[in-house]
């Protein structure tokens, strides 16, 4: 079983405020198994870090 680290006294940033043109969509939304990249990175990061704070270009989405 693998140790999990907690980082009482920090936050966790993702940086979902790019525009994507290679991809040809916005990458927060692609599929990754049964949910999206940005709920994969947040339900991941929420393991370690009492905060995650999501910085996006637009917020809307």
């Amino acid at each position: 079983m693998s140790k999990v680290t907690i980082y009482e006294s920090c936050s966790a940033i993702i940086m979902a405020g790019g525009s994507a043109k290679r991809m040809g969509e916005d990458k927060r939304f692609l599929k990754v198994g049964n949910e999206n990249l940005l709920e994969r990175q947040v339900r991941i990061l929420k393991q370690h870090f009492p905060e995650v704070i999501i910085s996006a270009n637009d917020p809307a989405k």
